[in-house]
């Protein structure tokens, strides 16, 4: 399975932004392409799946025009509420400072995902995909656009790391990661090239 993080939106830095639908920003999704699609000729792609969020769509629309993507509304990132678009300095410090101190159950921007309630989705759909394919016996390639807190989830499941400690786990835009499926389980391949 190849998971690629859509590259570099279309909003200010600094910027808290999970759900938020915004376009990738022109110039960096044109490099994105211009460097994935050469790397991704190496695999033989049987499914692409994607987060529906604009920026992810419009990184797999560019490097597979003429293929089928099936979105997946579990593919998102996490769930921000109120937070969405604002700079991290507009979020009142009493809010951060309690998502830190409940950093599993803080429920973000008042109206948002916990933490716990984001892995707990990704978790579900990674699971629910690993036993469709091994349930078929095929050995097969999925392509996934996604998103930084989606990828770490799932990385950290595989790791077996705490939520904090995967959170932090470093992903670049447009970047590619490899994961192996098998009966006994997943393995990471590489992560971040």
């Amino acid at each position: 399975m190849i998971f690629i993080r859509h590259s570099q939106p279309d909003i200010a830095d600094n910027c808290c932004y999970g759900q938020l639908d915004m376009a990738a920003e022109a110039t960096q999704l044109a490099l994105a392409v211009e460097r994935l699609a050469p790397l991704l000729t190496a695999y033989q792609v049987e499914k692409i799946l994607s987060s529906p969020l604009l920026r992810c769509r419009q990184l797999a629309e560019a490097l597979y025009p003429d293929a089928t993507i099936h979105f997946y509304p579990e593919l998102k990132e996490i769930d921000f509420g109120r937070w969405e678009g604002c700079s991290w300095q507009q979020i009142p410090r009493n809010e951060l400072d309690g998502w830190a101190n409940s950093f599993l159950n803080y429920r973000l921007g008042a109206v948002g995902e916990t933490v716990a309630e984001f892995n707990q989705r990704v978790t579900d759909f990674w699971l629910t995909l690993q036993q469709q394919l091994n349930a078929s016996g095929q050995s097969q390639t999925l392509l996934c656009f996604s998103h930084a807190g989606v990828i770490r989830c799932i990385l950290g499941q595989i790791q077996a790391l705490g939520l904090a400690e995967s959170s932090q786990l470093p992903l670049s835009m447009g970047s590619i990661t490899s994961i192996k499926l098998a009966t006994e389980g997943a393995q990471i391949e590489f992560v971040n090239r």
